[in-house]
């Protein structure tokens, strides 16, 4: 019986470690001196389509 629970335990953890090992493929941003890897289902938003609003509450903090 032990034999068999070691080989099932052996076998997940095979499967387990295997499934960590994905290639990920990655874009590379490179403008204005910033160069950073991101993954490839992310999109560039040009700056003018950006909301730079905040909104929200603001509260007053006394001490």
């Amino acid at each position: 019986m032990k034999k068999y629970a070691l080989l099932i335990l052996s076998i997940i953890v095979v499967v387990a470690f295997a499934s960590g090992c994905t290639t990920n493929s990655y874009k590379t941003y490179d403008n204005n001196g910033i160069s950073f890897h991101y993954p490839t289902g992310w999109n560039e938003v040009s700056p003018d389509k950006l909301s730079l609003t905040v909104e929200g509450i603001l509260k007053s903090w006394q001490w």
